[in-house]
């Protein structure tokens, strides 16, 4: 049997994640973007939000938390961003991961936004590439 404590903060930290998920939607929706919160689904989950930026996908992976796991949170935005593609089969070039995790204290535009070096790099110089080519 679950400690009824434990189950309570449970509940809390699920409640506050998808308050966090909700309020990003709204954030980039304000700031002219198409976005969605994606529905769990289990192993085969999609990431937390969706954002379309031009021919571009973020694959989102939000986090409300005390304590930061940044290589499990990297590794959980992978895999999704991989369902999110094949999904729709989409190239997968154009889909990319990103932790987003809230800034304690701020307002979620100062949230922290969290991407592998390498993979920022290339992104980057696609998009470039991209609006000149």
């Amino acid at each position: 049997m679950v400690d009824p404590e434990i189950r309570k903060r449970n509940r809390t930290n699920k409640r506050n994640g998808a308050s966090y998920e909700i309020q990003l939607v709204q954030w980039f929706r304000n700031m002219g973007h198409k976005c969605e919160r994606r529905s769990k689904a289990g192993s085969r989950d999609e990431g937390d939000v969706a954002v379309e930026i031009g021919e571009w996908v973020y694959c989102i992976e939000a986090k409300n938390v005390a304590k930061m796991a940044l290589p499990e949170f990297l590794a959980q935005a992978h895999v999704q961003a991989n369902h999110y593609a094949e999904n729709r089969t989409m190239d997968r070039e154009r889909v990319i991961p990103l932790v987003v995790i809230k800034r304690r204290l701020h307002g979620i535009e100062k949230s922290y936004v969290v991407q592998e070096l390498d993979a920022f790099l290339a992104t980057t110089e696609a998009m470039l590439l991209g609006d000149q080519g």
